[in-house]
């Protein structure tokens, strides 16, 4: 077997497709994932290229980015929290300084009620 091959295709592939092509067992395959630290590629499982922003959900993420929750944001706009913080800083937005404190008052908050 040609790691290098499995390598390059891990991501872009289903492991019962990659045992087939290379002739191994799923488990080896998960094995072999695990020891090299391959991930996969999310459009895999979205079913094929992520969703492209609209004008319109730009348009509330410059609006509301700086003063709102971004989970609140990825709720509205049906995406997740990373797609939200990465397109934000692609188009250089920034949370206020009020919604940062109020963040760090909500995660102490939030670890004192867990003890």
């Amino acid at each position: 077997m040609n790691l290098e091959e499995f390598k390059s295709l891990y991501g872009s592939m289903l492991d019962e497709n990659l045992a087939i092509k290379f002739g191994i067992s799923v488990m080896e395959v998960d094995r072999l994932a695990t020891e090299h630290r391959l991930g996969k590629d999310k459009r895999l499982f979205m079913g094929g290229r992520m969703p492209r922003w609209s004008e319109e959900e730009e348009e509330m993420l410059r609006t509301h980015f700086a003063t709102t929750s971004s989970i609140w944001l990825a709720k509205k706009l049906r995406r997740s929290v990373k797609s939200i913080t990465s397109k934000a800083h692609i188009m250089h937005l920034r949370k206020d300084i009020e919604r940062i404190v109020e963040m760090g008052r909500e995660n102490v908050a939030k670890r004192r009620d867990r003890k």
